[in-house]
This record gives structure tokens, sequence and C-alpha cells, in this order.
């Protein structure tokens, strides 16, 4: 059976070069498995992360050569997967808009 092997690349470069690689019939089923995260990274953990948008798994044959890429964004949950928990319920730029109120109050109170 083929081994396929998955880099991860960034805009900048590769970040982590696969160098197990996976077992594959052929080149669609490597396809398929880059689609699921190659066994490496989760639907759920690309929405938690805004980091890995520009992410992709570069999917090279046993000589290394590229043959196709796919992007973190495109990534898909696997039929037996359960749905990605929802990303947390602040924001970080909610949290700059209220912390500078917190002392304002506080300062309101002691004046009256």
């Amino acid at each position: 059976m083929p081994r396929f092997y998955f880099d991860v690349r960034t805009p900048s470069g590769v970040v982590c070069s696969d160098y197990q690689g996976l077992d594959c019939p052929d080149a669609a089923a490597a396809l398929e498995e880059a689609h699921h995260g190659a066994r490496f990274v989760t639907p759920g953990e690309c929405a938690r992360n805004p980091l890995f948008s520009g992410y992709k798994f570069a999917v090279t044959d046993e000589a290394h050569r590229l043959l196709f890429t796919v992007p973190f964004t495109e990534l898909q949950l696997a039929d037996d997967e359960p749905e990605p928990p929802a990303a947390p319920g602040r924001s970080p730029a909610r949290r700059k808009r209220t912390r500078p109120g917190a002392p304002a109050r506080a300062r309101s109170a002691r004046a009256g």
C-alpha cells in the first residue's frame, strides 16, 4: 500500500514535517484523510484556534513529491465524529470593552 505524507504548512513555510506518513490505498484516499485532519487535528480544534485558518496540509507521495494541498479551513467532520464545541462565549474584543468600565463604576460608587 502506498504511503502518503501530510506536512503542515503556514503562509511562511513548513511548520511540521510528517516523517511517518499514513498508508492509503491511493491518492483519493489520501485526499480524504487530509480533509479529515489526517488524524492530527480536528475541525473543532481549527474552529477554536484562529491561527489555523492559514494552515494547510501539503500531501506528498512516497518520493515526497507534492500531490495537493488542503487548507485547514476545508477540514470536514468524519461521519462518527461529534460536532465541535461552540467557541468560547466572550471574544477578546468584548473583554477589552468591559474591563475599562469596571474601574469607572468603582470610582462613581466611591464618589456617591
